[in-house]
This record gives C-alpha cells, sequence and structure tokens, in this order.
C-alpha cells in the first residue's frame, strides 16, 4: 500500500474529513489531498506526526 492510501485510510477511520486532519500536518486542506493522490510528498517532520498520531 502506498503512503498515501494509508493516510487516507487512517483518516477516515477516525472519521476525520480533510479539514480536520489539515491543522494536525500544519498544512492546508488541499496539500493533505494532494498527499493522499500521490501529488506531493510529505516532509520528514509531517511524517513523524503522522507515525506519532497512529498510535
Amino acid at each position: 500500500m502506498a503512503f498515501g492510501e494509508t493516510i487516507r485510510k487512517q483518516r477516515e477511520s477516525k472519521h476525520l474529513l480533510l479539514s480536520q486532519a489539515a491543522p494536525f500536518l500544519e498544512v492546508a486542506a488541499p496539500f493533505v489531498s494532494k498527499l493522499e493522490s500521490h501529488q506531493r510528498n510529505a516532509s520528514r517532520e509531517q511524517v513523524i506526526k503522522l507515525a506519532a498520531k497512529k498510535k
């Protein structure tokens, strides 16, 4: 499973909208959408935040 797909599954499993997940990463909702659709890459700090949030 690709990174973007993992992000989407995790966000959806927590019943979060893009606009609700974006502030956690300190980005705009369109950026999260682009991460999920493989149009952008997450920074190292964003990946660490996501990993910590997953627990």
